[in-house]
């Protein structure tokens, strides 16, 4: 990911008169540190923590950062505000994080009208959010790089009625447009659809209409842990697969460090997403190795942390440049970003 911030640095840096080139950068993390996502942005805040930690060193020569955290509480007026704050009193130069993209189409439209860049290492729906405004660049990937292929690959499996069901916010919107768009071109066929609350919901009434319509799959989408355990529960409770219902989702049904809580009901669950830790790759085996030693060996990382830990390896960067602002007191800086991420099942 710090490659990612570099390039942004880098950017912002060459537009600054020389003598001012070497200086500290400051550099806006909002983050959800309490709310319904806590679990999801502990992940990603321990993945950036450590990576700064161990490659700091890797900055441009001169360049240092100050990184200027902030918790928008799961709530996207609170991350506006925050935004605001961080641009107007602290001066940042580099918004980055947000775990939720509703909080990321809030504070889209500040990047363009202060011209400060934001990345976006972990808000992965609304695809519209980077086309807000030039200065948002999205350095993970989308749902629908993963809601599109399993909804054609279960549609590949002979399986003709589908059933979505999907919390009721924008990644649970993109990931039901997107399954449905992937099931019905294959073929299939959706019989019903449900959303659920995003917060605190309770998940038996829910999955009890699904397994009473007995579709051939069920397509489920929720905010990872602790929901995701919780929705696992109410399938193994209610029998489902038993049932003879198949069930896809997205990677955040069974993220890495929930499956410990999960039992067995997880087996032969296919999912669509971009990391296992179970990965057999030098690279993977050397961040999973500096997790432990960082975190203990019973601390395990999952997809978001490696979103915000190696965005820059789920995309290339295809331009990104610097301009002057006529106020010699602010750079004018843009980016844009092509993505490039294939699901892993």
């Amino acid at each position: 990911m710090l490659r990612r911030i570099t390039v942004a640095l880098v950017a912002a840096a060459a537009s600054l008169p020389a003598p001012l080139a070497a200086q500290t950068v400051k550099v806006g993390l909002i983050n959800s540190y309490t709310g319904f996502v806590a679990q999801a942005a502990d992940e990603g805040g321990k993945a950036f923590d450590l990576y700064l930690k161990l490659h700091e060193k890797d900055l441009p020569q001169g360049i240092k950062l100050e990184i200027i955290k902030r918790d928008d509480t799961s709530n996207p007026e609170v991350g506006k505000r925050l935004a605001q704050e961080l641009i107007a009193r602290e001066h940042v130069q580099l918004l980055m994080g947000v775990v939720l993209s509703p909080v990321a189409a809030a504070i889209a439209p500040l990047t363009a009208e202060a011209k400060v860049p934001m990345l976006l290492c972990i808000a992965s729906a609304g695809v519209q959010i980077p086309r807000i405004s030039p200065y948002v660049a999205r350095v993970s990937f989308t749902l629908w790089q993963q809601g599109y292929p399993i909804g054609k690959w279960a549609a590949e499996q002979g399986w003709k009625k589908g059933y979505t069901a999907v919390s009721d916010f924008i990644p649970g919107h993109d990931s039901e447009a997107s399954f449905t768009k992937g099931f019905t071109d294959g073929g299939g066929q959706i019989i019903g659809s449900v959303r659920m609350p995003p917060q605190n919901p309770d998940f038996i009434p829910f999955v009890q209409r699904i397994k009473d319509a007995k579709p051939n799959v069920a397509f489920f989408f929720v905010p990872a842990d602790p929901q995701a355990t919780a929705l696992i529960k109410a399938i193994r409770d209610l029998g489902v697969r038993e049932a003879g219902i198949n069930i896809t989702a997205p990677q955040d049904l069974l993220p890495d460090e929930a499956l410990p809580n999960m039992g067995d009901t997880p087996l032969g669950i296919i999912t669509s997403g971009t990391y296992s830790t179970a990965g057999d790759r030098p690279a993977n085996k050397a961040f999973v190795a500096a997790w432990h030693n960082e975190y203990g060996e019973n601390s395990i990382p999952d997809f978001l942390s490696t979103r915000r830990w190696s965005s820059s390896r789920n995309g290339r960067t295809r331009t990104a440049h610097a301009a002057r602002s006529r106020s010699t007191r602010r750079p004018a800086t843009s980016c844009r970003t092509s993505i490039s991420a294939a699901p892993r099942r």
